[in-house]
């Protein structure tokens, strides 16, 4: 049988290829959706199973075994086995977040340890991804009337863990290899605040305090890329995950990630990903009904 291997304008191909890590075997316990309004006073407790949440509020905080962390929209955090743990609300509004429990093999479990995952790790520009997901779970964990509906939730489940595990091996990864440039560090900063701004590079370089040559040789030498490069890549992502888990139009998507011309930004996201950005989201959209037409 032949493969179809050649990519074209009307097919690509993407070829995953077998993973080194073991698999992964859940036993998914419950999902849910927790609010708590709690300021002090809150009682730890523990379970013999993992927890995973996404919190969604702007702040909070999370005590574990005897330690206190911040936490923010859009991170994710851990409970391992056995661990004492408590979450609280700071300032306003309530912490809230989403979850699931589930039980694991001996082996994933030593897998999980040898990664030295921290407690809380944020999603970054991922976070709609995950939140994306972790509804799509709590609404399948909830169907139970639907066929498959346990299936599914298992592997939503498991999904969701291995994106864990993959944006924590990232920031591990980026934190150990981060450059002692203090200049890098600000030129990288100020891009992922303002990528979706349309700015030129000689603003860029005059808010650094550098000239836009050294500017740009600075950041490939560390990154490969141009800051110009470095911008399109965080503003395509973005313009996926909005493609997913949303039903803006073309247009707003467009502005949103920072282009006014939705035409080019349609040229230029072909040209990045290989379709078209209506083919993308029929082909990835998370959201149920009817897709806006542009």
């Amino acid at each position: 049988m032949r493969l179809h291997l050649n990519d074209s304008e009307e097919r690509r191909h993407f070829l995953v290829v077998k993973s080194p890590q073991p698999s992964l075997k859940i036993q998914l316990l419950y999902t849910g959706v927790f609010s708590t309004s709690h300021k002090s006073g809150v009682l730890p407790h523990d379970h013999n199973f993992f927890e995973i949440m996404l919190v969604r509020s702007d702040e909070g905080l999370i005590h574990i075994d005897g330690q206190e962390y911040k936490v923010k929209n859009g991170d994710i955090v851990i409970y391992y086995p056995k661990e004492q743990h408590c979450e609280e609300m700071t300032g306003e509004n309530p912490l809230e977040t989403l979850f699931f429990a589930f039980r694991t093999t001996d082996s994933f479990k030593e897998t999980l340890k040898n990664y030295g995952l921290p407690h809380i790790v944020p999603t970054g520009f991922q976070s709609m991804e995950m939140n994306s997901l972790f509804q799509f779970l709590i609404s399948e964990s909830q169907n139970q009337e639907a066929g498959f509906a346990n299936d599914v939730s298992l592997h939503i489940g498991a999904a969701i863990i291995y994106k864990f595990l993959q944006i924590s091996s990232d920031c591990s990864s980026a934190k150990d290899h981060q450059p002692q440039d203090e200049t890098f560090s600000k030129i990288k900063d100020f891009l992922d605040e303002n990528y979706q701004k349309n700015l030129e590079l000689d603003y860029i370089a005059k808010k650094i305090f550098i000239s836009k040559f050294y500017l740009c040789r600075l950041f490939k030498e560390y990154t490969g890329l141009t800051p110009s490069e470095y911008m399109i890549e965080k503003r395509i992502s973005l313009a996926k995950q909005l493609l997913q888990t949303t039903e803006l139009s073309i247009e707003d998507i467009s502005q949103e990630v920072g282009y006014d011309d939705k035409y080019y930004f349609s040229r230029l996201f072909k040209k990045e990903v290989g379709v078209s950005v209506m083919q993308y989201r029929r082909r990835n959209s998370f959201v149920a009904g009817q897709l806006p037409k542009d």
